[in-house]
Formats: C-alpha cells, structure tokens, sequence
C-alpha cells in the first residue's frame, strides 16, 4: 500500500537483492540504488539489512536535497511532497530543478499546471507510467498505485 514517500519510493523503484544493469545500462541494485562508479557489479547480492541501510541514506539525499532547495515544499501536502521526493530520487535534486514551470505551479498551488508540465515533458515520454501517476497525484492530492 502505498501512503508514504518511502512506500511510494519502494513501490516505484522495486526491491532487487541482486546487482542488475537498468535500462539506460547503470548497475543499480537494493531500491534504485545506482553505483556510482563504473565498476560491474555483476553477482553482487544485497541482505535486506544493507538494503534498507542504503535506501535510508538515498532517502534522506532526496528528502533534504529538495527541501534545501525548495524551502516552500513545506507547505504541500504530504502527497504532494512525496511524489516529489519521489522524483528527485529516481532523476536527482539536479533533474527536479530543471522542472521551472511545474515547481513554480506547485509552489502557487496550480495542480493542473503542475501535472501539464509533467505530461509536457521527457521524463513523462521515457518513464510514462511513474510520470503519469506523479502528474495525477500533483493534480489529486491522492496516492497513485
């Protein structure tokens, strides 16, 4: 079920104990952990200890590197600001910023602005099911599943 930011982000990103490469080729492996280095990591196998120990610190990058950034988030609704950790998780704080027009919609509370921009944009043409639910719950306020 899906009713927090973490839960959102687990559902989004799968849970993989083995080390795979993802579409674009990165080894990723535990929930959307990417490797930063270019080493293979083929055969690598995860506990679900070091899993959650991982996703807890790729969380928190996300959840504070977008509130650092983006003081106003706080005054979303937790929805809201879940689907938006959630993409700065999967595309980095970096990636979220170059959304002007949808983070300037949400930030004057426009939800149907907000989920245009997102509809509008290549996250939404490569990763169209993940998008398509951020864009409904920026114009909901409602957990997407």
């Amino acid at each position: 079920m899906v009713n927090s930011p973490e839960t959102l982000i687990a559902f989004e990103e799968g849970r993989r104990h083995d080390a795979y490469q993802d579409t674009l080729g990165y080894w990723t492996c535990g929930i959307g952990h990417r490797f930063t280095d270019s080493l293979p990591h083929d055969g690598e196998v995860w506990s679900d200890e070091k899993i959650d120990q991982v996703f807890a610190a790729d969380y928190a990058r996300a959840f504070n590197g977008i509130h650092s950034v983006l003081p106003w988030v706080d005054g979303l609704d937790d929805v809201r600001k879940a689907y938006l950790v959630s993409m700065a998780f999967q595309l980095g704080v970096g990636g979220v910023l170059q959304f002007k027009n949808m983070l300037a919609a949400l930030r004057d509370q426009r939800w149907n602005d907000a989920a245009g921009n997102v509809r509008a944009s290549l996250w939404h043409k490569q990763t169209f099911l993940r998008s398509e639910r951020c864009a409904r719950a920026f114009e909901t306020g409602a957990w997407q599943s």
